[in-house]
């Protein structure tokens, strides 16, 4: 079945549901296959998309004045990824969402999401549960960068994401750390980490 990958996660967190109900929805998703480094959305547009990355990597991440980026987020094999504030409130997006890894989305627009939301209760359960979870990683981040520092946040993707700094560059890791490339390599030699 398409979209197993949703459908096993919709299960783990509101329970059980029908592969009946799950085809119900079924026509609200979209297949996109990206390239790598496809913008999905851009910073300043609006945005009425929501992904589900299916297979390969993307982010999102706020340019700062000086031309730098800082990384808000990846979303891996089975996660979700947008400007979560832009396609909520309708208002133009703060943030880029871009594919690092030629990837295989699904997606749904905010028209689409809410259809699903009303033919199915456990979507719409599912829906605040994502809400949720996007809140709640958006104030641990927020609260990390105040109370910790690079190296212990280092840590942390050492223990939560090893996977990431497979597949993600240096520079990245240090825009979502906040921090130069130069002190994530610092970080990383007096961690001896071998990739």
């Amino acid at each position: 079945m398409e979209l197993d990958g949703l459908y096993q996660d919709i299960n783990n967190k509101v329970g059980s549901m029908t592969k009946a109900e799950f085809e119900s929805i079924r026509p609200c998703f979209k297949r996109m296959t990206t390239m790598r480094k496809q913008i999905l959305v851009a910073e300043g547009d609006f945005n009425n998309k929501l992904f589900f990355v299916e297979k390969g990597l993307a982010y999102n991440y706020k340019t700062l004045d000086d031309g730098q980026i800082r990384v808000i987020t990846f979303a891996r094999e089975n996660e979700w990824i947008s400007d979560m504030e832009s396609f909520i409130s309708g208002n133009k997006a703060q943030l880029t969402v871009e594919t690092f890894e030629a990837s295989s989305l699904w997606f749904l627009s905010k028209e689409d999401w809410e259809l699903a939301c009303i033919k199915s209760p456990k979507i719409s359960v599912y829906s605040h549960l994502l809400y949720s979870q996007c809140t709640k990683n958006l104030y641990s981040q927020v609260s990390e960068l105040v109370s910790k520092d690079a190296e212990a946040r280092y840590s942390q993707i050492l223990t939560n994401m090893p996977d990431l700094l497979q597949r993600v560059p240096q520079y990245l890791i240090a825009a979502y750390l906040g921090i130069l490339p130069s002190s994530l390599s610092r970080i990383r030699s007096s961690k001896k980490v071998i990739y």
